[in-house]
């Protein structure tokens, strides 16, 4: 599938919200390819009052979008951070680093493709199974081994995914109050991929967490 049948097959799929605030990758276009691993928040952040890109727009963008927003975006809010160094992001850094691959090249995005500023007004009930018609084209591009999802609570992308859980649920203390990580291995339709969930990286960090990132490793 090259990119132009992406855009159109997504392009029907995302027809209802197609007019919404939102993003699709958060990782450039080139990242479309084969890979070990697909990280997936749970949707685009910010103001979409203040952010007017729509998730048609960012679609039209895609065949030379080559930036990376984890890494080059500016997510000052109340306080200001320097691009690309918002704690989310430089959480996010770390977690390549660990990983081994460059942060550019991890395909990267969020289950639900709608902005809000908080998860209460992401749309999940309604629009995590549509967008994840969405994400399946991109699993079948990337075939990654290891699916890295961030959040843990009920509006998540762990919750999205774990109906679809095949065998038994490892869990270990994430060493931040009373949340835990977790893997498990899934199966959607005749995708088979590991699922690693952490605490959302917005408000965790894996910065001296030796047993949990020797966990994630042994999990991967």
């Amino acid at each position: 599938m090259n990119i132009d049948q992406f855009i159109t097959r997504a392009r029907v799929i995302l027809q209802p919200i197609i007019s919404e605030r939102g993003s699709v990758l958060y990782s450039a276009t080139s990242t479309l390819q084969s890979g070990d691993f697909y990280t997936l928040g749970l949707n685009p952040g910010g103001d979409p009052s203040e952010i007017p890109e729509t998730i048609s727009e960012c679609l039209d963008a895609l065949p030379t979008y080559n930036g990376n927003a984890y890494m080059d975006e500016d997510w000052s809010g109340r306080r200001h951070y320097e691009k690309g160094c918002h704690p989310l992001q430089n959480n996010m850094k770390l977690l390549a680093q660990l990983l081994g691959p460059d942060l550019s090249t991890i395909c990267s995005s969020n289950l639900v493709f709608m902005r809000s500023i908080d998860q209460y007004g992401s749309g999940y009930d309604e629009l995590a199974s549509r967008c994840w018609n969405v994400h399946r084209l991109i699993l079948d591009i990337v075939r990654p081994k290891t699916l890295i999802v961030f959040g843990t609570g009920a509006i998540s992308p762990y919750s999205f995914l774990l109906p679809k859980i095949s065998g038994d649920q490892n869990s270990i203390k994430s060493g931040h109050g009373s949340w835990n990580c977790h893997s498990f291995t899934a199966v959607d339709e005749d995708r088979k991929f590991k699922v690693i969930a952490l605490p959302h990286l917005s408000r965790y960090s894996l910065n001296g967490k030796t047993e949990v990132i020797g966990w994630i490793k042994q999990q991967i």
